[in-house]
């Protein structure tokens, strides 16, 4: 009840709100709607979680080819010169060794969909792909835990 108050008095419009597990399911109309009931929440310090709306999300890449011994940094200016200019650019590193892989994911704009035709990055030829959505955690047939198979 307190919630709704909130909304009402903001002029936020909802679709609908139920009962969660772990508290109130809200729906927005709009994303102005979800950016204004985010705001509001977040001034009045309440908890809540909310989901990444689909016109914010960014274009991520992974970036291969590009050795260890070049720094994330470098490759930030370098795609920036191109025209890339990326929220995040950092080393990926192995599992198990800890070690620096010769891949960088980056994140771009949703507009920069053509850096997927890159082919140069750092003086170097590279490869750039979209990144793979991670899997299910893997399971041992053996022995049913996680981690190994």
């Amino acid at each position: 009840m307190e919630v709704q108050k909130l909304l009402n008095s903001h002029n936020i419009n909802y679709t609908k709100a139920r009962l969660a597990k772990d508290g109130v399911a809200i729906y927005p109309n709009t994303p102005t709607d979800h950016r204004k009931m985010s705001s509001v929440l977040t001034d009045r310090g309440k908890e809540y979680h909310t989901f990444t709306l689909s016109e914010e999300r960014m274009l991520r890449v992974v970036i291969r080819g590009i050795p260890a011994g070049i720094p994330p940094s470098e490759v930030q200016l370098d795609l920036a010169r191109q025209g890339y200019p990326g929220a995040i650019v950092h080393r990926m590193t192995g599992r198990q060794n800890k070690q620096e892989m010769p891949l960088v994911p980056f994140q771009a704009q949703a507009d920069q969909e053509s850096i997927v035709q890159l082919t140069r990055c750092c003086s170097l030829v590279v490869r750039v792909e979209r990144q793979r959505k991670q899997q299910a955690a893997t399971q041992c047939h053996r022995c049913q835990r996680f981690g190994h198979g």
